[in-house]
């Protein structure tokens, strides 16, 4: 289902396991603080990726979000510059 919807799938899966991981430990600050940042970058990389897929296949498949299955969720565009380099 993921690989038909979502660009990154694998970024998906390893943010959701990163919370799985939190939710047993009791979301120390530690783990959370972890999922939170590497999210962000992993979301910064999965967008660059994406704008990459759709230029080069010319927006053949609109169906397609970057990181989360029917949400196309994006942080501001100069925190996706800086951490996509």
């Amino acid at each position: 289902y993921l690989f038909d919807s979502v660009t990154c799938p694998h970024y998906f899966f390893e943010i959701t396991s990163w919370f799985g991981f939190n939710a047993a430990t009791g979301f120390t600050l530690a783990g959370t603080l972890f999922m939170t940042v590497g999210g962000l970058i992993m979301t910064c990389w999965a967008i660059q990726k994406h704008e990459k897929y759709q230029k080069d296949s010319r927006g053949a498949s609109k169906i397609h979000t970057p990181i989360f299955p029917g949400l196309d969720i994006r942080p501001p565009e100069m925190i996706v510059e800086a951490l996509a380099k």
